[in-house]
């Protein structure tokens, strides 16, 4: 009954979304920094390796080097953000690196390149969250960098189907850790069952991505599983899932109302049933993990997911480009931030 409740509850809030009249959205169209590129001075690293700027569009910008990536960028492949900022530099408005990359020339075999990316506004609409739903804590930050033009509803699909194959193993490790701590029955079997669900969304997010013109991103390696304490498990559900993976659901069955290409709008109302269930056991096992825990931990916990919600308020602070909105349906930022306001009412209640 607990489950129809808060199922309810969400389905509502969709509702009254839609209900919402049209407006503005966030006001900005994403800047073009995709053509008419120049070289400038762009602050070089200072390793030793003959660094040299390369075309600077407004939002992503390239570094040549000669010489071992490790040594002269410090890394080899996706950087960290810190690293990213390190040897990125900002763009032209001050704004810090999203993602970066290190990579060779493909030309010469003893040159790289560095490529840097600034995919939130105002360059680019913020790489929403996508129908990825909950995530296992190493998939936590991908560094998806924009995608290229005319490629933005495959690139969509691939990154969700990666981010589906993530929900997979976040699963499993719920299920294996609900047994460990006690947990009954009923929210085992609601997590054995969510496994199985993930698998499907694998494959019908994939033939997304392939009707569009791509192939699925492969998911990361899976590291080894463990039991962690019951906090920590807490911690985790309560963000990806009574935050993350709630809006994820809501994002499904909005995409599953609103998306104009019908293979689209068909593939999402079966993930949204899913999701909505796994909206449901997200907030039926943070239930059940805060009776177990001290005061001063749930107001930890608390704490986090109003960090998660703000975190998420920014990523959708910008609408999602044009054909995301049409073909897939994705919300306009404010109608996201309508959905948003729904998961922020919940933890406030």
């Amino acid at each position: 009954m607990r489950d129809a409740k808060r199922i309810s509850y969400f389905r509502r809030a969709i509702l009254l979304t839609l209900a919402l009249p049209a407006c503005g959205g966030s006001g900005g169209s994403p800047a073009d920094g995709g053509e008419g590129g120049t070289q400038d001075e762009t602050a070089l690293p200072a390793t030793a390796c003959s660094w040299a700027p390369g075309v600077r569009n407004a939002c992503d910008w390239y570094l040549t080097f000669v010489g071992d990536p490790t040594a002269c960028a410090g890394f080899n492949g996706s950087g960290t953000a810190a690293e990213c900022l390190v040897v990125c530099g900002r763009t032209g408005t001050g704004q810090a690196p999203d993602s970066c990359y290190v990579g060779p020339d493909g030309v010469d075999a003893s040159a790289g390149t560095l490529s840097c990316y600034a995919t939130t506004s105002p360059c680019h609409p913020a790489v929403p969250p996508g129908n990825g739903g909950r995530r296992p804590g190493y998939f936590a930050s991908l560094g998806f960098g924009p995608p290229a033009a005319g490629r933005e509803l495959g690139t969509h699909f691939a990154r969700v189907a990666c981010m589906e194959a993530g929900s997979i193993e976040a699963f499993r490790s719920m299920r294996h850790e609900l047994v460990a701590h006690g947990a009954s029955k009923r929210l085992v079997r609601a997590a054995e069952r969510a496994i199985r669900d993930e698998m499907r969304h694998v494959r019908q997010t994939a033939a997304l991505a392939r009707r569009f013109g791509e192939e699925p991103i492969a998911p990361l390696p899976v590291p080894p599983r463990t039991i962690r304490p019951l906090f920590e498990m807490a911690l985790e559900n309560a963000v990806e899932g009574c935050v993350r993976e709630t809006y994820s659901a809501l994002e499904c069955a909005w995409q599953a109302e609103v998306a104009t290409d019908p293979v689209v709008r068909t593939t999402m109302k079966r993930i949204a049933r899913d999701e909505m269930r796994h909206l449901a056991l997200a907030w039926a096992v943070h239930s059940w993990a805060k009776g177990r825990l001290a005061p001063d931990a749930r107001a930890r916990i608390l704490d986090a997911q109003r960090d998660a919600v703000a975190t998420l308020r920014g990523e959708l602070r910008a609408d999602p480009h044009g054909a995301l909105a049409r073909e897939a349906g994705l919300p306009r930022s404010y109608q996201s931030q309508a959905l948003v306001h729904a998961i922020e009412s919940k933890l406030a209640g």
